[in-house]
């Protein structure tokens, strides 16, 4: 593991949505960077991944990082460069958080997918338009004798410039986490770009 930051959280409301006019996305990582609300700290950190960062440039309002880390390979096969974001929603009174994490990695794909899906646009930074359908996968409830015995959500892979990238609900943050809705998901993975 190459370096690791956890962040306080501050508590704002869960309506609406903060992202910046889609003129401004394409070209400007400072605006990108901002969006995706993370700090110069957090983008050195992932740097240390040593692939192309892509962050979303929409994030629900009520949502901060909680979370920042960058890794390399460990031995042997199925691993790869990648660095993980994990965004939290304040608890609110009576409820539990919903959480999601934003994923990069050049390796360590493949296993079982939930019996839920839905279809999702890219972000527009893949090129390749012959690519199969990308999709977001979940279930709600879990089953305690298959793979999913909580409830989680999770996108394909979506093949970049030198690395895959996802969006994931409850994957890495399961305690006090509630899942991402899957129209949610898609909205903020489409909103992927490039920063660096």
């Amino acid at each position: 593991m190459l370096a690791v930051l956890a962040l306080g959280l501050s508590p704002l409301s869960d309506q609406g949505a903060i992202a910046a006019p889609e003129s401004l996305h394409e070209g400007h990582p400072l605006v990108a960077t901002s969006q995706a609300m993370l700090t110069a700290d957090d983008m050195n950190i992932l740097r240390q991944a040593e692939i192309p960062i892509a962050l979303p440039t929409y994030i629900p309002e009520g949502f901060q990082v909680d979370y920042v880390e960058a890794f390399a390979p460990n031995p042997g096969p199925g691993s790869g460069h990648g660095y993980l974001i994990t965004y939290r929603q304040p608890q609110l009174s009576g409820t539990e958080a919903a959480c999601f994490e934003v994923e990069a990695s050049t390796g360590g794909f493949g296993g079982p997918v939930p019996e839920r899906s839905q279809t999702i646009d890219p972000p527009a930074f893949v090129q390749d338009a012959s690519h199969p359908t990308y999709q977001i996968f979940w279930t709600e409830t879990g089953d305690p004798e298959g793979p999913f015995p909580e409830p989680v959500l999770f996108s394909d892979w979506i093949e970049g410039d030198g690395a895959f990238y996802r969006i994931s609900s409850r994957m890495t943050m399961r305690r006090y986490c509630n899942l991402l809705r899957p129209e949610t998901a898609h909205q903020i993975l489409e909103s992927f770009r490039y920063v660096d």
